[in-house]
């Protein structure tokens, strides 16, 4: 029996604004290649773990990019994580979730950033816990993140669903026992949850 709700921040709470922002800056092809270079840098990935720092990343970053790319991929480096914005619906959802008496947790891969998203949101009052790959020195792919929150909070497995939009956190969440749903829509998630008889 499902008592306890996990969800992902970026594409599956919050619409990741920074993308379409650098988009409108510069046009698709260019905006991609910033965006790409940037969160595929291996320090990115330790970044992500909380095992350096934003100055580490950013001298990488500005090595990866061509000169005309450097400044404004700094700015995107520095501005991302500010332009979030709640996906319609997703507030409906959760608040139902918590009139039904289901706990509700985030498990999000994030750098120390995460704080100011945290504090920027409404809809995170809802919620009963969190944790964060910087904090957990671990992200949700290479599976240690979900023992580690459920440690933490005191949950079981078979009793969390767990929501996110990359395949790759929904398989690893799969094979720690967690019941996963891959995020595209609050409309498909909705109808997941009542299949499931949550909502």
């Amino acid at each position: 029996m499902i008592k306890n709700l996990i969800f992902d921040c970026s594409d599956t709470l919050l619409r990741f604004g920074g993308l379409d922002w650098l988009r409108e800056e510069v046009g698709e092809e260019r905006a991609l290649h910033i965006h790409r270079t940037m969160f595929l840098l291996p320090e990115w990935v330790q970044f992500d773990r909380g095992e350096v720092d934003a100055e580490t990343v950013k001298a990488k970053l500005c090595a990866a990019l061509g000169e005309a790319d450097r400044e404004l991929g700094l700015t995107y480096f520095d501005t991302w994580y500010r332009k979030h914005r709640v996906i319609e619906g997703i507030p409906e959802v959760l608040s139902e979730l918590k009139a039904k008496g289901y706990k509700l947790y985030i498990l999000s891969d994030y750098p120390e950033c995460f704080e100011h998203v945290w504090e920027s949101f409404e809809l995170f009052d809802m919620f009963d816990g969190r944790a964060v790959s910087y904090e957990l020195h671990a992200r949700k792919r290479e599976r240690t993140a979900f023992p580690l929150l459920m440690e933490r909070y005191g949950l079981r497995a078979e009793e969390c669903f767990f929501a996110d939009d990359l395949y790759l956190n929904t398989d690893a969440a799969t094979e720690c026992g967690l019941t996963a749903h891959l995020f595209t829509t609050t409309e498909k998630l909705r109808e997941d949850l009542t299949r499931l008889g949550i909502l």
